[in-house]
Parts: C-alpha cells; structure tokens; sequence
C-alpha cells in the first residue's frame, strides 16, 4: 500500500541494528519495576501508546484533547484575515483519502503528539492525500556529518513493507516517489532529533495508578489483608531461606497476587500484622495520581475529579482548558498541516474561538460588561461578537439624567426660570425629582 514498498528477499536479512531502528522495542508495564530500581527511563513510542491504553486518566486527558481539537472546524484565509472559499489544502484535509476522515486523521496526529511529542504527515507528491503513521513505526538516521536527520524509515503496520524519505537541500524528506513526510515536535531530547515524551516526568504516577488499580482489583478478589509476617522458629539454611523467598516473591508478590492466601510448611507461622489497609492506602494513591497525569496536559482537575465539581468552576475550567490545552496544541497542529501540503505564501490555516461554545459564552459576557460599565462604544462592542460595525456606532452614550458628584441642587434658583419652565420643575421637585434632573428634563423635551 502506498507509500511502502514490498521488501525484497534481500533485505528481509536486515542486523539486528536495523530491525531496533524499524521495529522500536514493545516495552510493557513490567519496566516500571526497572525504573524504581534505576530511577533513569526513556518512554519509547510503543510504551506511550502501553501506557495510554493502561491508564484511565492518561487515556481520558490525551483522547479529551485531540476530541476537542479535531471538532474546531479550519478555514482559510488571506493576509487580511478574510476568510477563503476554496482551498486546495482545505480539500486534502476534508478528504485525506485512504477511507478516512479529518476528525479520524486529526484524532491520531493529536493523540501521537501528545503522548511522544513526534508525530508525523505524509502525503504524496500531488499534495492530494493525508496520513498519519504511528511514531513506533518510524525510524530515523542521523548523518554523521552534522548530526541531522538524514533519512526516515516508515514501516507497515504487519512490517511487511518500509518507505524511506530521505533529506533534501531544501530540508524536505521525500521518498523515491516524491511523496512527503514531515516531523513534527517541540521539546526534544540532548541531540535535537526527537522529542521528548511527555510521560516521562510522570511515568512515576502513571506506573501507581496501573499498579494501584491492578492491586485493588487482585485485593477484591483473592480477599485477603495485604499485610502480614511469616516467621519460624528455626533457622533456615542458606538454600531454605533462598528457596522460601522465591516461592513468595512468585506466588505472593506483586499487585496481580494481591491478597492470595499463603500456604506455609516445616514449622513456619503467618501473623497477621494490620486490620486495615491504611498502610497501603491505594485509593489516595490512585486520586493523586490522576491529578498529577490531568495537571500534566493542562487538563484541569474539575474535568476530572467529581470532587473538585461545582457549576461555576466546571465552567471555568472549561475556559481554562481551551485556553491552556486545546488552543495551543491546535496551532500547532493547523501549522504543521499548512507545511506539508504547502500553502500559499500569504494565505494561513486557521480556526474561530468564538466557534467552541463555552468561548462564546465568556465573549458575551465580557460584550455585556462593557455595554454596562458605559466606557465603550457600540461597535468596540460588537468588536467582542464578531459582528460588523455600523454606521454612527462609535459614539459612546451615557444616561440624560447623570449629574456631576457634588452638584447643587440649589444652582438654578427661583429668579432664573420663569413660566411654563417653572411649573414643571415644581411638578417634577413634587414627584421626588431634584431640581437639577427636572430642569435637565425640561431642556431635552423642549430642544
């Protein structure tokens, strides 16, 4: 299938140099156990996507942020900021080809950026098609020269075919059938090639919450307490004692044998040591690290702790969501779309805030602030509404009947106003009005 080529027998007999380039290593949740004890760990791409499918919160933060930026609806527009009708990079992205969608092709690039910080477009030579290849099955090569990418090797999801792309004096990597990759990423590692998974800070609590949930799962079921002391009075040999650990270590060791009966023998006494399991308090556990993965990706917490849920601060925090996860990492999403399939030099590929309903909430509520407060003029206003001006809307209007602070009633006496100005004052002052307001009154209905 395009872009990938069918491997020869010849090179099927690739080093095993080559095949740790192509075919990165699985990983799997059993190097949490390495990372205690080294304290030192590289979040490979497969072990991302392990760990996404392992972790509820991971899941929930990473697939709520690439939901949202795959709903904004893009558009075109010139350097004026006029939105576009047609677009030829519009229409590759409505139909990226190959039986997808745009939401499915933005869902996967988002998902891969944000759990390996290196995701990456190909497309092919007529800018006509758009995919997204898994970060685990490309490779890179850097040149020894500069230390530069030199070369990206994109394999099948079976590993049954590769396409190479290698780099050009324009910095674009192309395959031998000018089809096109492009890499995108943001923080990287020492060298400046790939970036760097932002699971890494906290694989930590991403490991607590798998091993949590997995030990109060196994605690549930083999109903046990999990603490205890296995003694003898006898002393063991060296072998005995070597045996006796192992045999615990693998049949009653780990979170998946939480809570399984312990079956002892020659003389040895299991003592109950707790009557609770507040020592090992999981539920804690498990709550503070899905915090810690939702503050990671800048999900706020009352998205995701019905705890932390009131109406006001569910809906501030959706703002704050938008503004801090969901905008940002579109930008750089709508941006890297606009360099592979090449758009037009003063033309960009945006999107409307104003479109995300919570946005246009927040948009008029402050439009009704400054239509109250008075500082504004109407069409400052509708500035806010993403509404056109009218004609006469600039001036700012303020209420007939407001005086200055300190202003004497007494300043326009008896001897100043004569006839029908008179009465009405009188008939005004006799309804509660000052004299002030019901002369200023006077004034408007008599211009």
């Amino acid at each position: 299938m395009w872009p990938f080529n069918k491997l020869s027998k010849k090179s099927v007999g690739l080093t095993d140099g080559s095949l740790a380039l192509l075919i990165p290593s699985h990983g799997s949740i059993n190097v949490f156990k390495s990372f205690l004890k080294g304290g030192l760990l590289r979040v490979d791409h497969r072990l991302a996507y392990t760990l996404h499918d392992k972790a509820a919160p991971l899941a929930n933060a990473t697939n709520r942020i690439a939901d949202a930026i795959a709903q904004l609806e893009p558009f075109v527009v010139d350097e004026d900021g006029i939105k576009v009708d047609e677009s030829a990079v519009l229409d590759t992205l409505n139909d990226p080809g190959f039986g997808q969608t745009r939401t499915e092709v933005v869902q996967d690039f988002v998902l891969a950026f944000l759990l390996t910080n290196n995701a990456y477009w190909i497309t092919d030579r007529f800018k006509k098609t758009l995919r997204v290849p898994k970060p685990f099955n490309v490779g890179l090569t850097a040149n020894v020269r500069d230390s530069y990418v030199d070369e990206y090797c994109v394999t099948s999801q079976n590993g049954a075919s590769r396409a190479t792309f290698n780099r050009q004096p324009d910095w674009k990597f192309l395959d031998r059938l000018n089809n096109e990759l492009l890499h995108t990423k943001t923080k990287t590692r020492n060298d400046g090639l790939e970036g760097r998974s932002p699971i890494e800070p906290i694989f930590t609590d991403v490991g607590q919450r798998i091993s949590g949930g997995a030990h109060n799962l196994a605690l549930l079921t083999n109903g046990l307490r999990p603490t205890g002391n296995l003694s003898t009075d006898e002393t063991l040999s060296d072998d005995q004692y070597a045996r006796l650990k192992e045999q615990i270590e693998k049949q009653h060791a780990g979170a998946e044998n939480a809570g399984s009966f312990l079956i002892t023998e020659g003389g040895l006494k299991y003592v109950d040591m707790a009557k609770t399991n507040r020592e090992m308090d999981y539920v804690k556990v498990i709550a503070t690290s899905s915090e810690a993965i939702a503050q990671a990706f800048k999900v706020p917490l009352p998205l995701v702790a019905t705890t932390a849920q009131t109406l006001d601060n569910f809906s501030q925090a959706t703002l704050s969501f938008y503004d801090d996860a969901v905008f940002p990492t579109a930008e750089i999403v709508f941006h890297s779309i606009e360099k592979i399939l090449g758009i037009e030099e003063g033309f960009r590929l945006t999107f409307d805030k104003n479109e995300v309903p919570a946005i246009r909430m927040r948009r008029l509520q402050e439009a009704d602030t400054k239509h109250k407060i008075g500082a504004f003029s109407d069409n400052e206003t509708r500035v806010d509404l993403a509404t056109e001006p009218y004609e006469g809307g600039d001036a700012i209007f303020k209420p007939a009947n407001l005086i200055a602070v300190g202003a004497d009633d007494g300043a326009l006496d008896d001897g100043e106003i004569e006839g029908d100005a008179k009465e009405f004052i009188i008939l005004c002052m006799a309804e509660g009005m000052t004299r002030v307001k019901a002369a200023v009154l006077w004034c408007q209905l008599n211009e």
